[in-house]
């Protein structure tokens, strides 16, 4: 295929791309025009060969709402089809949802993340700007590969980008062509954004790179899922919807090649062990920052709710993360009754691969110095994670169900060590350590993007030494606020223990060291910052690193 062809000076008007009907032809629907309008419709047809790129999101990326499936059990507090999450776009609607969200009882969201009687909703926005023709697909055929049923604040310029870029990477000029804008730019990129310590360490694209590109057709699918439950029923779905996606695309004498996965955060455990199930039907992933052994944070956010500042934040920046932690919960009997029996988000807390021990208790004497006194998980983390006698517990029985849907102590007990043994189980049998071959990963480690590498429980204490034995067999008196909890020590005595900040580089969410984990593992990974977990694709210089290194995975297709 030459890409100097002369370029075309007919007026047209542009048609979307063709879609495979259900015998595989490629066929565009183009509405009927008064024979006056002598314009003619412009039809992109894509190679023969399809090669489809999916993105998996990350815990909380996906919009839910309550079945309609008379098979599955109604939720207890929303109509069928009604909305159960679908994540703020933009200022005025995060105001709206701060609003709604930060008067739900801990009884209300018990029953409305009640995740069997949740499913994926395909409904959420999908923006394509004023000219939707630019981005080479309508907002139909979007939402049916998967668009609306995904974050669009966090996922919407990545969907674009690849639909547009990777089926794009020629544009005319001048009668001849010349690589698009978008591709000039990723070449054009400070390398030291991506964590190189030379402009020329990651080669720019040349042209045969990007003619690589359009050898296939790359149509663009995003994968919703319910984190509520274990990533192992996510990674099941989504090797069924690879099969599906391929089989789509698959034509005779032209067999859709295997798909390029884009991960964010939750989703490339999703990942991994869908590759690991079939690694044939994957030619590459690239990983954004994934909690590839976990995070304390998880931790955090169970025992205390979900933290609404860090240190060293910009004020805006710190009250977006104050409206975060209002709507998905500031303390722990609001975070306690949906994620505790939830194996989704107990699959995020550290692993055991995590480098221990990471959990601490400490007493901060008169001159500042720390005296550590706790120093956990001293064996198995999940036998941590079960521990609901503890004043250090991660899980208060008494919090777990304000719905009263389990009836008992008992029922509630069973039903938190079925999911943490599910944790347990994904992390050693079902994922390990696997990664796809043909994998490339970047992360966080910004000093501005401060995570919890570890948490700290520290009591100030004037009096006399208390040992670490006293410590461990404390009894928890209360929490006055959600960060502190009152430790009653033999003897009578009551230390007021208040959990750290922030301790280490990331990027908000994910520790440095669980994002560096696949170190080694994989093909290349990246140390990067300037950018916050949840935005990492909205940062120029990491949505030009996602397309240089699909890209780069694209190209080594035979």
């Amino acid at each position: 295929m030459s890409y100097d062809a002369p370029e075309l000076v007919e007026p047209t008007y542009p048609l979307p791309a063709p879609t495979p009907d259900a015998d595989g032809v490629l066929s565009v629907s183009a509405p009927v025009s008064p024979k006056e309008i002598t314009t003619r419709p412009s039809v992109p047809v894509p190679p023969p060969d399809a090669m489809p790129v999916i993105v998996v999101p990350g815990i909380m990326g996906t919009n839910l709402r309550a079945t309609s499936d008379p098979a599955k059990p109604k939720n207890g507090e929303l109509k069928p089809g009604e909305a159960a999450w679908q994540p703020p776009n933009g200022q005025i609607d995060k105001a709206k949802i701060w609003t709604r969200w930060r008067g739900k009882t801990a009884k209300q969201r018990q029953k409305i993340f009640d995740a069997p009687t949740l499913e994926v909703d395909d409904r959420g926005e999908i923006d394509l700007g004023v000219n939707p023709n630019n981005y080479v697909i309508d907002s139909k055929i979007a939402r049916q590969r998967g668009w609306g049923k995904v974050h669009w604040d966090s996922y919407g310029k990545l969907l674009v980008h690849l639909q547009q870029d990777l089926n794009k990477p020629f544009v005319p000029s001048q009668g001849k062509t010349v690589p698009a804008p978008n591709w000039v730019s990723a070449n054009y990129v400070d390398r030291a954004h991506w964590g190189c310590t030379k402009q020329d360490e990651m080669a720019p694209l040349e042209r045969e790179d990007l003619a690589a590109l359009a050898r296939f057709n790359h149509p663009v699918y995003a994968f919703g899922y319910n984190w509520l439950e274990s990533c192992e029923n996510a990674a099941l779905a989504l090797k069924e919807f690879i099969a599906a996606v391929r089989a789509e695309w698959d034509r005779p004498n032209h067999p859709c090649r295997p798909v390029v996965l884009v991960t964010h955060s939750m989703g490339g455990l999703v990942a991994r062990a869908c590759a690991k199930m079939a690694p044939e039907s994957i030619a590459g992933v690239v990983h954004a920052v994934m909690p590839a052994i976990g995070a304390p944070a998880a931790y955090r956010r169970i025992a205390c709710g979900v933290e609404g500042d860090a240190p060293g934040i910009h004020p805006i920046d710190n009250s977006i993360r104050g409206c975060f932690a209002e709507i998905v919960g500031r303390s722990t009997d609001l975070t306690t009754p949906v994620m505790a029996v939830a194996p989704g988000p107990l699959e995020l807390l550290p692993n055991h691969l995590y480098p221990g021990p990471w959990l601490f208790a400490a007493i901060k004497r008169e001159d500042g110095e720390r005296s550590q006194l706790l120093r956990l998980p001293t064996g198995n983390p999940y036998d941590l994670y079960g521990d609901t006698k503890a004043w250090y517990r991660m899980i208060d029985l008494a919090l777990v169900d304000p719905a009263k849907k389990f009836g008992s102590v008992q029922e509630i007990e069973k039903s938190l060590t079925r999911a943490i043994d599910q944790a347990e189980r994904f992390h050693t049998k079902v994922l390990g350590d696997y990664y796809h071959p043909n994998t490339y990963v970047f992360y966080g480690a910004d000093k501005a993007g401060l995570s919890f590498g570890s948490c700290t429980w520290i009591a100030e204490h004037a009096g006399d030494a208390v040992s670490s034995k006293l410590v461990a067999n404390g009894r928890l008196r209360g929490r006055p606020v959600p960060d502190v909890r009152e430790v009653e020590l033999e003897g009578g005595k009551t230390l007021r223990f208040r959990h750290a900040h922030q301790d280490v580089n990331g990027d908000g969410t994910v520790p440095e060291q669980s994002g560096a984990a696949p170190q080694g593992k994989v093909k290349r990974i990246f140390r990067t910052k300037g950018y916050e977990h949840q935005e990492c694709f909205n940062q120029r210089e990491m949505l030009f690193l996602t397309l240089h290194l699909v890209a780069r995975i694209i190209q080594k297709v035979q």
